[in-house]
């Protein structure tokens, strides 16, 4: 399966997303969920805004949009993390619920190009 072209056709194109944060977040989505998840449509309705319809002409923007699915996304883990005691699911969603609210939408890091991964520095600019 090219999980990458259906990301990007299924959720992006029509979308006009343009950050490397949505680009990563839903490509990742997209492995782990399969690219038929719904959490996308599931933070448009949430946010009030038609399926498929384009941030910044519908209401909302790119970011709110992104920082809605990261959340579901977030609960999520959790819910499965509590349920089946799979205590590292809580770090994933926490990951990108946390690039949405340092406002990391280029997917860089912080002023030196560092991420915090479960208390781990990691150079997202230089691996």
């Amino acid at each position: 399966v090219n999980y990458w072209d259906k990301v990007v056709s299924g959720y992006i194109t029509h979308r006009e997303l343009k950050t490397p944060l949505a680009y990563a977040l839903l490509f990742d989505m997209g492995v782990n969920f399969g690219t038929g998840h719904g959490f996308v449509r599931k933070a448009e309705e949430e946010l009030g805004v038609p399926s498929r319809s384009k941030p910044g002409e519908n209401g909302i923007t790119e970011e709110q949009l992104i920082t809605k699915v990261a959340e579901l996304r977030k609960a999520s883990h959790y819910r499965q993390a509590d349920r089946d005691n799979l205590p590292g699911l809580k770090v994933r969603g926490d990951f990108w619920v946390d690039r949405c609210t340092q406002n990391d939408w280029d997917f860089v890091g912080d002023a030196n190009g560092f991420v915090n991964i479960n208390g781990r520095r990691i150079n997202v600019l230089n691996p």
